[in-house]
């Protein structure tokens, strides 16, 4: 660019024709360029400044803000600020197969009591439906359930982690049309994506059973009967004492893991007395 800009200057039209011409060099060519430079440099800062009033706004100061961080409130807030928070959206861990699964669907604010008779009707339907899913087919399983006033438990058993998200989305939208039908009402009716947690042991098994099927005195209901009618517990094998029992078909499917069948009872059948805790 020097070179191009030198040759420029070197043509002298001041000079008369036949004179010889005064010759520069590098040094004062560079000094001549950085001139002219400077001199567009301000003419540039002129024009800014002149026309600066037809300009529509202003620079804003900037401010750092940083989003997410351990910090105090940071993280996911609950829909609904009086209910407990939402299960948190991190990858769910490996699902093995010989691991059944405590399963908690929470409904939704606003809706009635899911402890109705039509309602536990519709529900029940629902959940021997899923058995028959074409998208999983056998290798996803209701063991065990029952219905609180705004949420439900299950004790699933499914081939692998594919099979349990499928299995329970399936499940979910069955569940959320029958709640519609029975209480005649549209929309959704879950308001959180499932919680599940792997039950690894034969204690940690029976816990969770009796957690299920016992879940109504946790809330403080009483059971005449000892047996929660608005549950699985009604078609259930495994009580140390005679129980009360449904003349109804059966809408869960008994248990295909060692776990789910053999392993827990070895601990003691479950009486009919027990209050539930949460599994260790």
């Amino acid at each position: 660019m020097v070179g191009a800009f030198s040759a420029g200057i070197d043509r002298d039209r001041s000079v008369p024709n036949g004179a010889p011409r005064r010759t520069m060099d590098r040094s004062e060519r560079r000094r001549q360029y950085l001139a002219l430079v400077a001199r567009d440099r301000l003419h540039l800062a002129i024009s800014c400044v002149k026309y600066r009033p037809i300009m529509r706004g202003e620079q804003l100061p900037f401010r750092w803000r940083t989003r997410g961080g351990k910090r105090k409130k940071a993280g996911r807030k609950p829909k609904w600020p009086d209910r407990r928070p939402n299960a948190p959206h991190r990858t769910r861990p490996r699902h093995s197969a010989a691991h059944p699964v405590l399963v908690t669907l929470r409904a939704r604010g606003g809706l009635p009591s899911l402890r109705d008779v039509g309602v536990f009707r519709e529900f029940r339907e629902a959940v021997r439906e899923a058995r028959h899913s074409p998208a999983v087919g056998d290798a996803f399983r209701v063991v065990e359930f029952s219905i609180q006033n705004d949420h439900a438990h299950f004790i699933i058993e499914a081939a692998d982690g594919d099979v349990l998200s499928r299995g329970m989305r399936g499940l979910a939208i069955r569940l959320a049309r029958a709640v519609n039908r029975a209480l005649g009402i549209r929309g959704g009716v879950w308001g959180d994506r499932f919680h599940a947690r792997a039950l690894k042991t034969p204690l940690v098994v029976r816990t969770a059973i009796v957690y299920v099927l016992m879940n109504a005195r946790k809330h403080g209901l009483r059971l005449a009967s000892g047996v929660d009618p608005f549950s699985s517990a009604p078609w259930f094998s495994g009580f140390a004492t005679d129980a009360e029992r449904s003349i109804a078909p059966t809408p869960t499917l008994a248990a295909d893991t060692w776990l789910g069948s053999v392993g827990w009872r070895r601990r003691g059948l479950i009486g009919l007395d027990e209050r539930p805790r949460a599994p260790d």
